[in-house]
């Protein structure tokens, strides 16, 4: 598909999801107890090739600071990030590139992009680091 028609379709599926997106992202409390919710997507681990660069221990290492940093105590509350749903997604990837991801058919240059091998676990830590932020 050429990159002109590429971005009219992603436009479009973005105008379609765009209004239920808002208001998903509306009813998600912020605070508990007042303290600010801070999300976690350590849990959602993968396993990377020996030799990787990622340094994926930097989830479980900011986690372990938050809830250690006395400081932070009664203002921070740290919270299991939610997995961010298909419908969630679509509002800024293109339905069949989500797909894709989801399922494990990227293509080879897809998969290169993305710089993780594919696996069930890195699409639930995908997910969960998504999911997080909204």
């Amino acid at each position: 598909m050429r990159l002109g028609r590429w971005r009219k379709v992603c436009s479009a599926a973005l105008r379609r999801s765009d209004a239920r997106a808002v208001e998903a992202s509306r009813t998600r409390d912020l605070h508990t107890g007042g303290a600010m919710k801070v999300f976690t997507s350590d849990w959602a681990h993968e396993k990377l090739p020996a030799g990787h660069k990622f340094p994926m221990d930097k989830y479980r290492l900011v986690r372990e600071e938050l809830e250690t940093d006395l400081t932070l105590r009664g203002k921070v509350s740290v919270v299991r990030a939610p997995l961010i749903t298909q419908e969630e997604l679509e509002v800024v990837h293109c339905k069949g590139y989500v797909e894709r991801v989801l399922r494990g058919n990227l293509t080879a240059k897809e998969n290169r992009r993305i710089g993780f091998p594919w696996t069930k676990e890195s699409v639930t830590r995908y997910r969960a680091s998504a999911g997080g932020t909204l």
